[in-house]
């Protein structure tokens, strides 16, 4: 494996395990503790109730702030305070991914 795919991947595969830790903590607290919440993401995506694993619908109802919606006040406030760590984490994942499909591209091998 070359140098930099190897670094590639090392950072991708933290970049993917913080992300996950950050969105599992999401869910968990949104689901003991504010379950009018989680019931707003459901209907406001038009998903599935476990679509809430799918990052980039979560990431999208945060971004485009659409929490905010939802009657549920201590909710509103659980998506406010972890909206960046969570919107972060999302991009920091695929910039990572992306840099390691260009290092797997240019040196040709994982």
């Amino acid at each position: 494996m070359h140098v930099a795919t190897a670094i590639a991947f090392i950072g991708f595969a933290v970049a993917l395990s913080i992300e996950s830790f950050i969105q599992a903590r999401f869910w968990r607290l949104m689901q003991d503790l504010h379950p009018t919440q989680l019931a707003h993401f459901n209907l406001s995506s038009g998903a599935h109730p476990l679509a809430r694993r799918n990052a980039r619908a979560t990431m999208l109802y945060l971004r485009d702030k659409s929490f905010r919606l939802s009657f549920d006040r201590g909710g509103t406030g659980h998506c406010d305070d972890d909206r960046r760590s969570m919107i972060f984490s999302y991009w920091a994942t695929t910039a990572t991914g992306c840099v390691l499909v260009l290092a797997v591209f240019l040196h040709g091998r994982l």
